[in-house]
């Protein structure tokens, strides 16, 4: 028996849900210029180029939120973002 093979996305696949999570972020309202969202953008735009998985926390300093995120090669997770409330960022 062989191994089973793990079905990735493919770069379309990728390019829909960072679409989908950024028009999620926009709605948000917090300035797209502010650092923390420039490194969140960084890293969303590495796993929609490039496939790099990635999850952890981005803090919000100023804003009193942390950006929740995990994105996922892998098709059967869907990759997402959850805004937290943190009173101490």
């Amino acid at each position: 028996m062989g191994k089973k093979i793990k079905q990735v996305k493919t770069e379309t696949q990728r390019k829909a849900e960072v679409d989908h999570i950024l028009h999620q972020f926009n709605e948000f309202g917090i300035p797209m210029e502010h650092e923390g969202v420039q490194k969140f953008m960084k890293i969303a735009k590495d796993f929609e180029a490039h496939g790099y998985a990635a999850s952890g926390v981005v803090k919000l300093v100023g804003v009193q939120r942390d950006i929740l995120y995990v994105f996922s090669q892998q098709l059967h997770i869907t990759s997402n973002i959850t805004l937290r409330y943190n009173a101490f960022t």
